[in-house]
């Protein structure tokens, strides 16, 4: 019995690992690849959240850039750069469109 808990628990907080905030629940996510890392974009409004999907940690310095350019690609909008924060996974921010 104890197994089986443990393989819930498991299953669901993986489940969760590239899920986005609640707020964006029941939006379908725009798949970007750019620079060889793939993302999962959502955008509710002026909010946006970017999911970051392939291994690897990448660059720090050109990542905020290429983040805004998948943000760009995907809504077709323009980012409102003062407003990106997050990390190399997971980043929200503002868009202007």
């Amino acid at each position: 019995m104890d197994r089986i808990k443990i393989v819930v628990v498991a299953l669901t907080l993986i489940s969760g690992c590239a899920s986005p905030s609640v707020q964006f629940s029941g939006i379908a996510p725009i798949p970007i690849t750019v620079a060889g890392m793939t993302f999962k974009v959502y955008a509710n409004g002026p909010n946006v959240q970017v999911i970051r999907t392939s291994r690897g940690a990448p660059d720090e310095a050109p990542f905020r850039s290429i983040v805004s350019q998948v943000i760009e690609m995907a809504t077709g909008c323009s980012v409102v750069p003062e407003s990106l924060d997050g990390d190399f996974n997971l980043v929200n921010g503002s868009i202007v469109c």
